[in-house]
C-alpha cells in the first residue's frame, strides 16, 4: 500500500450524491465527480450562467 503524503485525499466511502461531490476546476469549467460504481461527472462552464464578461474568455479580432 501507498504512503499518504501531504496533500493525498482519501475517502472511505463513495460519494452518491451531487451535492457532496468532489469539484475539480481551472477559473473557467468545472466538474463535480461522484457516484457509487461507475463515476458520474457533472461538467459546467462559468459563461453558460454568469452573464458578466469574463477576462478569460473575451476574444478579439485582429481583422480591421
Amino acid at each position: 500500500m501507498r504512503t499518504l503524503k501531504k496533500y493525498d485525499i482519501k475517502y472511505t466511502q463513495s460519494v452518491t450524491e451531487w451535492d457532496e461531490a468532489v469539484p475539480l476546476g481551472n477559473g473557467k469549467i468545472g466538474s463535480l465527480i461522484y457516484g457509487d460504481g461507475p463515476l458520474k461527472l457533472s461538467v459546467d462552464r462559468v459563461d453558460l450562467w454568469d452573464e458578466r464578461p469574463h477576462p478569460c474568455l473575451l476574444y478579439t479580432s485582429d481583422a480591421a
